[in-house]
């Protein structure tokens, strides 16, 4: 199977995520809507100046709202990304991880890139070094995550690049 074939089974069931992600998030904005009695875009433009105090209630509205617009421009990529060849789709991905906040460096190990298919190999400096390779007899590992406190181990599963990013920095974000 060519790899524009796999790009774009991809591409579908990453979209088909993406709408069932923006869906949900839908659902929980009109929740906060109907109990407020305001829209999540007036809602969000009168909490950015202050104008609707500081309750969880506002603050979980408020990354809900991100949350929405993440998912939205995500398909927004997603949608064009379909005539994507693979080295723009490699470039995709490559400015992802360099633009996002919680990775430092990028340095690229290696790298191939034919219109059909391609591949790169990167080190990556988050700004968070401890990720270091630890708990190696937690079932599933390296995959684990830390639950709470530091001891609070669980299994976890191999993720995307793109779905790792996303993890990692909702984590961060809700420190």
């Amino acid at each position: 199977m060519s790899i524009f074939l796999e790009l774009t089974k991809l591409l579908t069931m990453e979209g088909a995520k993406a709408q069932r992600e923006l869906l949900d998030l839908e659902e929980r904005l009109r929740v906060f809507e109907r109990q407020y009695q305001l829209s999540s875009d007036e809602f969000h433009r009168r909490f950015r100046a202050g104008e609707m105090g500081d309750s969880a209630d506002m603050f979980e509205w408020s990354a809900f709202y991100q949350m929405r617009t993440s998912v939205r421009e995500r398909l927004a990529m997603l949608r064009g990304g379909a005539a994507l060849d693979a080295a723009a789709y490699l470039e995709t991905i490559k400015l992802t991880l360099a633009s996002s906040p919680v990775v430092r460096g990028v340095v690229i190990v290696q790298e191939r890139s034919l219109p059909d298919q391609g591949f790169f190999q990167a080190r990556l400096t988050l700004q968070n070094d401890n990720f270091a390779e630890h708990h190696q007899r937690t079932p599933g590992f390296p995959h684990h995550m830390h639950i709470g406190q530091e001891d609070h181990i669980e299994p976890g599963r191999s993720l995307g690049t793109v779905d790792l990013l996303d993890v990692i920095e909702s984590e961060i974000a809700a420190q």
